[in-house]
């Protein structure tokens, strides 16, 4: 039914990065919906949607979309009770400026107890001088004190099941060898991650700042597939052939995953859940409009269907019969743009601090 699930266990984040879904992009500030839901899931929640069935050889992943896990003060407990009931593995990012000392002490000490079933992933770009530029509001000292107190109390035969994960931009690629230099004094791996969102400028423009977050011109550090994806949404598919339809590589039909959104809603991946919040109201009227005439205005909410009810509805009968063109469903599109081609604009690529692959 599903091998992994992406959850927002929070709508909450210390960060407001330009480009994100979270930033309105009329007024560069918190998108209204957002403002308006300050919710934090309890362990209630958890058991109730995730029972220990839907726990067991289960892979988690907490910091999605919009949301830095650490805001909500029962992730500590979340995590321990999917480890506790046969999680095979445990994945959080963050920003990691974030949550309290005690909470980073309960999640180091699970990873060390758990070891190597909790991994902690560390999205920080840059270093004390430039990692607010993009990851804005989010202050240094406490991402010091932080990954400082994961990674000495997480050590599990001097091995420390984490990673520091760098965005490269024009501002902050002068720092990569002092971030990479403070990754190897805290034992652990320092990666760059290329993808084929920050391939243009993102703008902060509001009473606090004004200025311009600009994409890196080092071909070293950028995505193979940049160029094909800029040819690529300029020309956006309205009629999809059979071999488009077949090159799709859908996260929940090919790579069982599922995504629950804050709000306790499931998609089949986050660019879905993105769009039905962020993208504006015609777009959802367009793609989750025929949904709602066969399914119901609560078709995809675990407030109202249990998870097993939901996969069983649409995304069995109807989410790749609605890839074709001649389909009363008209999601195939924005299936084909983020996924198309067997997924290969959406799959990162890595490097080393000198631009090797890895």
């Amino acid at each position: 039914m599903f091998e992994i699930a992406h959850v927002e266990i929070t709508s909450r984040c210390n960060a407001q990065c330009p480009g994100c879904a979270r930033v309105n992009e009329d007024d560069f500030k918190l998108h209204p919906i957002l403002k308006q839901n300050k919710l934090d899931w309890t362990l209630e929640d958890f058991q109730r949607i995730f029972p220990p069935y839907f726990v067991e050889n289960r892979k988690f992943q907490f910091g999605v979309v919009v949301d830095e896990p650490f805001m909500n003060p029962n992730l500590p407990d979340i995590v321990e009770y999917a480890l506790l009931n046969g999680a095979e593995e445990v994945y959080i990012y963050t920003n990691g400026g974030a949550g309290t000392s005690l909470t980073w002490e309960r999640i180091a000490d699970m990873s060390r107890r758990f070891y190597p079933r909790l991994f902690v992933e560390f999205s920080i770009d840059g270093h004390k001088e430039t990692n607010h530029i993009y990851r804005r509001f989010v202050k240094w000292k406490n991402v010091e004190r932080n990954i400082n107190l994961y990674c000495t109390l997480a050590r599990n035969n001097d091995k420390v099941n984490g990673r520091w994960v760098y965005l490269v931009f024009d501002h902050n690629e002068k720092d990569i060898k002092n971030a990479e230099a403070f990754a190897k004094t805290l034992g652990i791996d320092f990666l760059i991650r290329a993808n084929t969102r920050n391939t243009d400028s993102w703008f902060v423009d509001d009473e606090k700042d004004s200025y311009e977050v600009k994409p890196t011109t080092n071909k070293n550090f950028q995505h193979s597939q940049l160029e094909e994806k800029r040819k690529f949404d300029k020309k956006p598919k309205k009629n999809l052939s059979l071999d488009d339809i077949e090159s799709i590589g859908c996260y929940h039909y090919h790579d069982r995953e599922i995504f629950v959104d804050w709000n306790q809603n499931v998609f089949p991946c986050c660019w879905w859940g993105s769009s039905y919040y962020y993208d504006g109201e015609d777009k959802k009227e367009k793609i989750y409009k025929p949904i709602e005439d066969k399914y119901g205005s609560n078709w995809c909410s675990l407030k109202e269907h249990s998870l097993e009810e939901i996969l069983q509805g649409f995304y069995l009968q109807d989410l790749v019969k609605g890839w074709s063109t001649t389909s009363e469903f008209n999601h195939g599109e924005m299936c084909f743009k983020k996924c198309g081609d067997c997924g290969v604009r959406r799959k990162y690529e890595w490097f080393d601090s000198n631009g090797n692959s890895i």
